[in-house]
């Protein structure tokens, strides 16, 4: 658990978090926000490959401290970048390191396109990309608006 003391200001963390980095700001454990995760009462994306990677809406973590809606339509991430995204811009938005992204893309976890054929450099699509990050833990009709209450403390 992390020290309750040293909490960044939410508008100091990037857009897309960490499990350790939700857990300070809501001042839990990590093993509480992987718990909320899995139970789709803390939305969150998971991307696969052989290993798998939670990451979390800013805006969506938000809305769960402030007690509204997490699960609220929100406007599209990386609306403002290129159409076309590098390997390395992909993993700077997916919060990954440039190997893995890599890693991803070759298994085919992540669909994208080599610059080169077989040898080349991966790019990808911003609107597949920012798709990634939108959370896929809903369970219907086990979650309702907050989706906090009842979960209990670490």
């Amino acid at each position: 658990m992390t020290d309750r003391n040293e909490q960044p200001p939410l508008h100091d963390l990037p857009l897309l978090l960490r499990g350790p980095e939700v857990a300070t700001v809501m001042r839990v454990s990590n093993q509480h926000v992987r718990r909320l995760a899995r139970s789709g009462a803390l939305p969150a994306s998971r991307i696969s490959g052989d290993r798998s990677e939670w990451l979390y809406d800013k805006r969506r973590i938000l809305a769960v401290i402030e007690g509204g809606d997490p699960w609220a339509d929100l406007p599209p991430l990386l609306s403002d970048a290129p159409e076309v995204l590098t390997a390395a811009e992909t993993a700077e938005f997916l919060r990954l390191s440039h190997p893995f992204v890599v890693e991803l893309a070759n298994e085919g976890a992540i669909g994208g396109f080599r610059t080169k054929g077989d040898r080349g450099d991966w790019r990808f699509n911003r609107r597949r990309i920012a798709a990634l990050a939108v959370p896929t833990n809903r369970q219907a009709g086990e979650v309702s608006g907050g989706g906090m209450t009842g979960t209990g403390g670490d």
